[in-house]
């Protein structure tokens, strides 16, 4: 069996300064320049170019300031896109970037993505193949490496785990962020917060929506990303895009064994609030339905029986590069968005012409028969997992004791954390793990429990304001095609109509009236009305 070529290959020619790698990165993925903020990355090129531009010219204010308050500018860069933006537009600060590269983009990397996110970027870059080492049987390494990922989370400093990394790892990590998961994340949110907005217009009969409803509670919102998505927004999604990336890297690849779906739940899953799941299941959602699209317009060239490969010796059976996608689609999904990860499914959404497609998903098709995300998210992988010795774990005991889950708001530190439900974090293999060194303030560490780890609106006007631990088959899928998980109160009432058309849908759902018959202490459990004081913050 041939090796499915990687889609982690890049030139040292072709990385931004910004990013590239001092040596090139087996795992590292060719890409296309983002207008977003990828193109105002410099090239090592573009300093001597702009030098010999401009070596006449007088050097601007900004650029006679001394060294000192030079660093200091470059320090206080909101974001990767504007320091990419400095450097590219003055030499004199390129320069000094090249002497502070490291520090520079550490500082840039923690003020951009923020604690949380950051430590999700890291552990999917140390949860590649080339990272956590060959695999084993059993595969110690993918439960040490979710213990490890555990622990991060919980009590890592982000600015140590940065210092521990070389600079070409932290440029590595620079540039899988703004080539692979901001464009990604750009095209998820605008296509799910459009679907949101086309059917609550449609469920209230309107053919468009108003630049200003008389309903509307506060400015209403717009679909660019950054500008029309809050930091909250921004953040739940692409955390959502991390861990799935770190899931097809365990579970998937080369690091795949056998794990059974409910392994996974355990193993992996449990390490995650429930809406923080069904995160992932937008990510998941969004790509799949891309893969069926281009499956069903790629699917006949790709056959067995398309006259191409009568040459072949094998026509009409398996030809070389043939694939019989309407037999085996699953598995084919499966495999083929496993293996490939994020950077594959930014080339799906990027490529149009109908032959690219044709080629990119015949070098990168790969049947798998292995449990994936889609299996993990079932109803039936929920109750087995439940149903293992120490399976019932403390989220699960939070349910059935209905305990109180508020909305406490989108902007401000939220009272909501995990103790509240009297959570006892354990390793895989049962230990606890232990606190890491870190020097985090008392307001650093208030931070962490931010409103990004709070439950949304959404998702408590659906369980009644009390804990609730199901995900996957227990939503509407529509709900995931709304990205409904993701968005703050302010989305929600800028949009006329979402709000009433959620809680009316999850009403009369399937999915609730399932989750009420499996699991007996929800059946008590009604939808919190729209309208009700309840949801009403001051």
């Amino acid at each position: 069996m041939s090796k499915m070529p990687s889609v982690y290959r890049v030139t040292e020619a072709e990385a931004p300064a910004l990013v590239r790698p001092d040596r090139p990165d087996p795992e590292a993925a060719p890409f296309a320049s983002d207008q977003n903020g990828a193109a105002h990355l410099a090239t090592d090129r573009v300093a001597p170019e702009m030098s010999d531009a401009n070596e006449e010219q007088q050097p601007s204010s900004l650029e006679s300031l001394p060294v000192e308050i030079r660093i200091r500018i470059l320090e206080n860069m909101p974001d990767l896109k504007t320091l990419g933006s400095l450097i590219h537009a003055s030499p004199v600060y390129f320069a000094q970037y090249r002497f502070n590269r490291k520090s520079l983009l550490c500082r840039c990397l923690q003020q951009d993505l923020g604690r949380e996110v950051l430590v999700e970027a890291y552990a999917a870059f140390n949860s590649r193949s080339s990272k956590i080492g060959p695999r084993t049987v059993p595969n110690r390494n993918v439960t040490d490496f979710v213990d490890l990922y555990g622990a991060w989370r919980y009590s890592s400093d982000p600015a140590i785990m940065l210092k521990s990394m070389s600079l070409s790892d932290v440029r590595w990590l620079t540039w899988f962020h703004t080539l692979t998961v901001k464009p990604l994340a750009t095209q998820l949110s605008t296509w799910a917060s459009t679907n949101l907005e086309s059917a609550a217009a449609k469920a209230t009969e309107e053919q468009r929506m108003q630049a200003k409803s008389a309903s509307s509670k506060e400015t209403p919102t717009c679909n660019t990303w950054p500008g029309g998505f809050s930091v909250t927004e921004q953040r739940r999604i692409l955390r959502a895009f991390y861990r799935f990336e770190i899931f097809c890297h365990l579970f998937s690849g080369e690091q795949h064994q056998s794990f059974r779906h409910d392994d996974i739940a355990r193993i992996f899953l449990s390490q995650f609030e429930s809406w923080e799941i069904e995160e992932m299941g937008c990510v998941y959602t969004w790509i799949k339905q891309r893969y069926g699209e281009i499956v069903a317009e790629i699917k006949w060239d790709l056959h067995p029986n398309n006259p191409k490969f009568a040459t072949d010796p094998n026509f009409g059976f398996e030809p070389e590069g043939a694939f019989t996608l309407d037999r085996d689609d699953d598995e084919y999904m499966n495999g083929t968005i496993g293996r490939g990860g994020l950077r594959l499914a930014l080339h799906m959404f990027k490529t149009k012409d109908h032959d690219k497609l044709v080629d990119l998903m015949g070098k990168y098709l790969k049947r798998s028969q292995e449990y994936f995300f889609g299996d993990c998210m079932q109803d039936v992988s929920q109750a087995d997992r439940r149903g293992d010795d120490n399976g019932f774990n403390d989220r699960d005991r939070a349910e059935q004791r209905g305990e109180p889950m508020p909305f406490t708001g989108d902007g401000n530190v939220s009272t909501f954390c995990s103790d509240n439900i009297s959570l006892d974090i354990t390793t895989t293999s049962g230990s606890t793990p232990h606190p890491a060194n870190t020097k985090e303030s008392a307001r650093e560490v208030a931070a962490v429990v931010s409103s990004i780890s709070a439950p949304p609106l959404a998702w408590v006007l659906m369980w009644d304001g009390k804990y609730c631990n199901l995900y996957g088959d227990y939503v509407p899928d529509d709900f995931r095609r709304w990205g409904y998980i993701l968005w703050d109160e302010r989305r929600w009432n800028s949009i006329e109509g979402a709000l009433g058309l959620l809680i009316r849908l999850w009403a009369s759902s399937s999915q609730l009236k399932m989750a009420r018959e499996d699991w007996a202490w929800l059946g008590g459990r009604q939808p919190l009305l729209v309208n009700d004081p309840v949801t009403t913050l001051g």
